[in-house]
């Protein structure tokens, strides 16, 4: 697929109107995180790559870094905002030993941002995989029918 009609259909995956300053900030926003991902693709995703695309997608309410609430997604509570930096920490110590989708599925239900967590997510996830230049969607992992 191609990377623009990627971060358009994963943008408008995530609730965002396409068609207002708001929904198109978002894409213009991912494809800036997109681009400092393939700058880097020759090189490992590390927490300090995450805290750039978590602001890169979101500028405001990702701009402290990991979140500093709770919060919940589908129904689905996410683990306690205390947790978070010691997770992605053990996430990342992991990541050799993961399978990108895997890596993927457990950065998502750490959740650790209070938005755009699905838009990092697959950023990182076609890095791991080397498919920044040709993104797939990834499979509903979560049930909610939205990848």
């Amino acid at each position: 697929m191609d990377v623009n009609a990627f971060v358009r259909k994963e943008v408008s995956n995530q609730g965002f109107d396409l068609n207002t300053v708001v929904g198109q900030e978002r894409v213009e926003w991912m494809n800036q995180a997109w681009g400092y991902a393939v700058l880097h693709a020759d090189e490992k995703p590390t927490i300090h790559d995450v805290l750039e695309l978590g602001w890169l997608v979101e500028r405001e309410l990702n701009s402290c870094g990991f979140r500093a609430c709770n919060v919940e997604v589908g129904g689905r509570h996410c683990p306690h905002f205390s947790a978070v930096d010691s997770m992605m920490k053990a996430l990342f110590r992991r990541m050799g030993d993961l399978a990108p989708l895997e890596f993927y599925y457990q950065f998502e239900v750490i959740h650790p941002f209070l938005d755009g967590n699905g838009r990092v997510g697959k950023v990182l996830l076609c890095w791991l995989l080397g498919t920044l230049d040709d993104p797939e969607m990834p499979s509903d992992l979560f049930g909610s029918g939205v990848p």
